[in-house]
């Protein structure tokens, strides 16, 4: 069974949660994802991310970086 963990957050308003969803979309197609990928879906004004990697270390370094970039975008909410 291969890792994985999935974690949501939620913006003020579905548009909002569109354009993250829309910026970040770009990223899923890369292929720097090389023993992890990412799953991010859109429903109402929340976004979900589910990870799955081939190992613990790496799911933990998606999971971290998606974190980030959608904290980072949620900051920009305000």
């Amino acid at each position: 069974m291969m890792p994985s963990a999935t974690f949501s957050k939620t913006f003020s308003s579905n548009k909002i949660a569109r354009a993250v969803f829309d910026a970040l979309s770009p990223e899923m197609d890369n292929t720097h994802e090389k023993r992890a990928k990412t799953a991010v879906r859109v429903k109402n004004s929340r976004v979900s991310f589910t990870v799955k990697g081939s190992d613990s270390a790496s799911v933990r370094a998606s999971k971290g970086t998606y974190g980030q970039l959608a904290d980072f975008l949620k900051s920009l909410e305000n």
